[in-house]
């Protein structure tokens, strides 16, 4: 047997009661003083384009970053290379960003290498690869 559903009573609401829950819940209108947001360091820039999300992290290998790798054209290793290039301000890795370790990309690993005091001919070696990577935590250096 169906039950009748039969109306409840409307709550009685004071204009006291309803001036003082606003009052608790009110956004201030002006904010006078902004936070100051932290400006990345040339150190350590964020990661924006993020390929991976969460915990997860991708592996980048020192094995897999050759120049002109003709048996292997592309790599993920070196796509993240050029994306953490691109990050760093060395926008003509982006050129190259198809995971393949081209001229482009020799260009910005050599320019990179040069402003951060690395020795190097844009050839990736274990310091470069790990200064490329430092404050990233989207990929893991695997120095193999």
């Amino acid at each position: 047997m169906k039950e009748k559903n039969t109306p409840q009573p409307e709550p009685e609401i004071s204009d006291s009661s309803a001036e003082t829950a606003a009052e608790e819940y009110a956004v201030p209108e002006v904010i006078e003083e902004a936070e100051a947001v932290p400006t990345p360091t040339r150190n350590a820039p964020p990661s924006a384009y993020a390929v991976v999300s969460g915990n997860d992290q991708d592996h980048v290998y020192l094995s897999r970053c050759l120049y002109k790798n003709l048996t292997r054209k592309k790599s993920l290793s070196v796509h993240h290379i050029q994306r953490r290039l691109h990050e760093w301000g060395y926008s003509e890795a982006y050129l190259d960003k198809d995971g393949y370790y081209g001229d482009h990309t020799q260009a910005a690993v050599k320019k990179f290498q040069e402003d951060h005091g690395l020795d190097g001919d844009g050839s990736m070696d274990s310091k470069t690869l790990m200064a490329i990577f430092e404050g990233d935590t989207n990929v893991m250096v695997i120095i193999d």
